[in-house]
């Protein structure tokens, strides 16, 4: 049974409404604090300032231990560090907090990504998805999965989909041009090197062009 206000104030602790009040109004300060260290930490991490950075996303951590934010740039510094173990540990908690967190699930599956391990980066971006739908850049991650895995089907559609919505986009365009490619399928691989240099992305087109070029490419009589 908890301590009655009036039990409370007997035993010397002063008036409980204030207590209790003062330490709403503490908790709310250390909470505003911890997102001003957080939001400071990305910019380090932006410059480049990795060190610098991790600091204040512990000292943000220890003013607000719920912060879901601190924990995933905590979690990208150790990234930026190759200290993958440490990086899943930290997004693992940031989701625990926030569990519709699609950053978290993003870098979870970079991470797995990094690691040669398709299909957990695979079920980490879908779970992204889930939480943010219209994400080019999730999507993208999810099709070059996908390709990873060798599901050309589920990449195609992953990035016909992204160019559903956005056609400029470069990198579909690309990843798209690489499907094509391990289907043997050379005119749709040049069709996507053609949009891409019409994009004026001429360096990325002259790659391409370079890959689909050295591609050891079967003659539809030895695919039969």
């Amino acid at each position: 049974m908890g301590l009655s206000v009036k039990f409370l104030s007997r035993l010397g602790f002063g008036n409980a409404d204030d207590s209790a009040d003062n330490y709403s109004c503490q908790t709310k300060a250390d909470e505003r604090e911890a997102q001003n260290l957080t939001g400071s930490g990305f910019k380090l991490l932006q410059s480049g300032e990795i060190s610098a950075a991790r600091a204040l996303f512990k000292r943000a951590l220890k003013l607000d231990p719920e912060s879901a934010d601190a924990y995933r740039g905590l979690a990208l510094t150790y990234i930026e560090t190759n200290e993958l173990d440490k990086a899943i540990r930290e997004l693992t908690k940031a989701i625990s907090i926030r569990p519709s967190f699609a950053d978290a699930y993003n870098d979870l599956g970079i991470i797995h990504d990094k690691t040669g391990n398709f299909p957990a980066a695979a079920k980490s971006f879908v779970q992204a998805l889930r939480f943010r739908s219209n994400s080019s850049e999730i999507r993208n991650n999810l099709a070059l999965a996908y390709f990873n895995i060798g599901s050309y089907g589920e990449a195609m559609k992953a990035y016909k989909q992204t160019l559903s919505v956005e056609p400029h986009d470069t990198r579909a365009l690309y990843g798209l041009a690489h499907v094509y490619m391990d289907l043997n399928e050379k005119e749709l691989a040049l069709d996507q090197h053609t949009l891409i240099l019409n994009l004026g992305e001429k360096e990325t087109a002259a790659q391409l062009l370079d890959e689909i070029q050295r591609q050891r490419w079967q003659s539809t009589q030895n695919l039969i």
